[in-house]
């Protein structure tokens, strides 16, 4: 390997394991025999980035207009200016559409696993991003222990992770848990209008009445801890793939 690449993959590897993952510019990589099977998975690997894309875009919205009702909510006690209930009903639209923004990037890395399984993947790469992600493990998504009094919250152990296959069925596996308490959070704010239009959510929220306190922070905690999984899963297949190269890309080759 030049010093050049050298330089290169270890620069991709630091990123993975301590540079900021809470952007998500990156696609996931492999290394195949067939040309037009590596195309066919990078085309579908950029599906997976913009369904992703989307699905946080809906996230970062949903919590400006919640965040808004509370402020108002705050300032009639205090000043006695209107409160806005109807921006917790924009938080509940915004958290239903991030459902279906789940359910689409769930479908397109289904597809995604598809290609990864088509036999093609070449052997040193699969070996080379299972050694990657065993030297560096990613934690892993858990419906334990995660509470606003203890945001970090636990994570289960991550079990090893092998070849592609397992990178995109370790996406698939959190991202159903994650959908999962999608749900609950978007029952526990249906349930907290009713609060919001007495003007009485802030105060039965921060006492823990309510169960929107616990699942919102939960919800939170864990979605970035999926983007987080997204990346490091993402950067570590593009540093097998550079160990690979040049095998699986001979077809780059001039001819």
């Amino acid at each position: 390997m030049s010093s050049l690449r050298k330089l290169v993959l270890a620069l991709a590897l630091l990123f993975v394991f301590s540079g900021p993952t809470f952007a998500h510019n990156v696609w996931c990589h492999c290394a195949k025999r067939d040309a037009q099977s590596a195309l066919d998975f990078i085309h579908k690997a950029g599906e997976v980035y913009v369904a992703l894309a989307d699905a946080m875009a809906v996230w970062d919205g949903a919590n400006r207009p919640l965040e808004t009702g509370v402020l108002a909510e705050m300032e009639h006690i205090v000043n006695g200016t209107p409160i806005e209930p109807g921006r917790f009903v924009e938080t509940l639209v915004s958290f239903q559409l991030l459902r279906e923004k789940l359910a689409v990037l769930q479908l397109k890395l289904e597809e995604q696993r598809k290609l990864a399984d088509d036999g093609d993947t070449l052997p040193e790469f699969d070996m080379e991003i299972t050694r990657i992600l065993q030297e560096q493990p990613v934690l892993r998504l858990s419906r334990e222990g995660v509470r606003y009094a203890d945001i970090a919250g636990e994570k289960k152990q991550s079990m090893p992770i092998v070849g592609l296959v397992g990178v995109i069925d370790a996406q698939i596996a959190d991202l159903v848990i994650l959908r999962e308490v999608l749900e609950e959070v978007i029952d526990g704010t249906r349930n907290a209008i009713p609060l919001a239009e007495k003007a009485e959510f802030a105060r039965v929220m921060l006492s823990g009445r309510n169960e929107f306190g616990d699942k919102v922070p939960q919800f939170t905690d864990m979605i970035y801890t999926f983007q987080k999984l997204y990346v490091q899963t993402c950067m570590a297949s593009i540093a097998a793939t550079m160990q690979t190269y040049p095998k699986g890309f001979t077809w780059l080759e001039p001819k």
